[in-house]
């Protein structure tokens, strides 16, 4: 085999090697059309769990009784900046609350959410969560 039989046999690999990039480019090409259409979301501007932890018991410490998840500390939280992903973040949230490894946070019942330091007794924890549900009971007694 002489010189140019190489080459011309080199160049056929290089084209069939072209030929198997363009397809898989064009491939490639039709995932990302695809994945366009959906509104896509940068994870970095999420909040990280850290983030999450120390907001929360800032916001808690202020608040100084437990707050129920959805109705009052995920507000507080969103007003403060925080951002979480998903279809129901503050069900997310809450899962941030109840998976906190170092368990600082302790559930007072119905979605209430305390800290665990607080160390409130059973007999305070209802009494809280009762003066909380007044306006309810009220309500449904008129």
């Amino acid at each position: 085999m002489g010189l140019i039989d190489n080459l011309r046999a080199t160049l056929a690999e290089k084209e069939s090697e072209l030929d198997s990039l363009q397809r898989e480019v064009e491939a490639f090409r039709l995932v990302v059309e695809y994945y366009e259409q959906f509104p896509q979301e940068e994870r970095s501007d999420y909040s990280s769990r850290s983030e999450v932890v120390e907001l929360t018991i800032q916001v808690l410490e202020s608040a100084g009784k437990p707050m129920h998840y959805r109705r009052e500390l995920y507000p507080l939280m969103l007003q403060s900046g925080l951002n979480l992903a998903g279809r129901d973040p503050a069900r997310n949230f809450a899962a941030y609350l109840s998976g906190d490894k170092e368990r600082r946070f302790a559930p007072y019942g119905e979605g209430n959410w305390g800290l665990r330091r607080w160390s409130v007794n059973e007999s305070k924890r209802q009494q809280l969560l009762d003066v909380e549900r007044l306006p309810e009971r009220m309500e449904t007694s008129t």
